[in-house]
């Protein structure tokens, strides 16, 4: 009996915030440049989150990950995250329309060739969430 009780307490805020929460009319997308990189290069990943909706939505995180990016091999394993976090936990207020963007960078060095592929991430105390899959190619390197 106990450990029902203690179960149902364990999921009954994680549903209300299901039905409450403010990220699911927010958007991501990125901006890979470039999209085809030979190893020892280096990428630029621009993500954004939009306010979609045609309210206001308030979103807790960090400053400095709040919005980012994952790169991921081709069975979908992450190889990184551009998220490298500070403490401070702020209030981030979208009017509909409004965006938040962070540029980051990816460093091709010891990078086996491949096919990845990069996805915009939102990771805000309301919800974790990650946006569509870019198409990452890096070439081996001529040695030149």
């Amino acid at each position: 009996m106990l450990f029902r009780l203690l179960a149902l307490m364990a999921t009954a805020p994680t549903a209300c915030l299901l039905s409450t929460d403010p990220t699911r009319s927010l958007t991501l997308d990125a901006v890979v440049q470039p999209t085809v990189v030979v190893q020892g290069g280096e990428v630029i990943v621009t993500a954004r989150v939009t306010n979609a909706s045609g309210a206001t939505r308030i979103i807790h995180g960090s400053s400095s990950c709040i919005v980012g990016f994952q790169i991921y091999d081709s069975v979908e394993v992450p190889l990184i995250t551009s998220r490298t976090c500070t403490a401070d936990i702020r209030r981030f207020e979208l009017a509909p329309g409004d965006s938040l963007t962070r540029a980051g960078s990816w460093s091709a060095v010891g990078v086996p060739a491949g096919s990845y592929t990069v996805r915009p991430e939102l990771d805000a105390q309301e919800g974790t969430r990650l946006g569509p899959a870019l198409p990452l190619q890096v070439l081996v390197a001529d040695g030149h």
